[in-house]
Formats: structure tokens, sequence, C-alpha cells
């Protein structure tokens, strides 16, 4: 199955949320064909704002039986909504 890239939206609108409680219904052996494009800050406090405990080790986002894996955006000049798509 090829790979699904998905990216955050605008940092400050709900995309990231509902992204996130929408893959955790994904069955888990699809998870792994999902890339989520995302500034890892702005990921890591949607999961805090979620209350869900993660670990994010090498580009893979674990929270309850889920494995994300993302691709991580830089901080630069451009929103970062605009980088999400660039990457």
């Amino acid at each position: 199955m090829p790979t699904i890239h998905v990216s955050q939206g605008h940092e400050q609108g709900i995309g990231i949320e509902t992204f996130l409680k929408a893959f955790s219904l994904i069955p888990k052996k699809n998870q792994t064909n999902i890339l989520l494009h995302s500034n890892a800050k702005v990921l890591e406090e949607n999961l805090k704002f979620l209350s869900l405990s993660f670990k994010n080790r090498d580009n893979q986002i674990t929270f309850g039986q889920n494995q994300l894996n993302i691709k991580p955006i830089d901080d630069n000049s451009d929103s970062q909504s605009l980088t999400s798509l660039k990457s």
C-alpha cells in the first residue's frame, strides 16, 4: 500500500487534533502507511492538550497503542502550514 502524506494544516487550527483522533481509529496494520508532516512542537502541544501520554523517538510518535510516523518540519519565516506542504 502506498504512503499517505498528511500535512498539519494551520498550527492554530483543529487539524492536528482532529487528525490524531481519527488516526487512533485506523487499524494498526494500516497506520504505518501514513506520514504526518508536522512541526514537532505543535504536534506535542496537541497531544498534551488531548491528555495523551506519548513518546517521540526516531520520527515516530507512540501514543496509546498507536504509532505515528512523522516528518518534522522546521520553524522558518514561512507559516508552518506552507512549510508542511513544501516538505
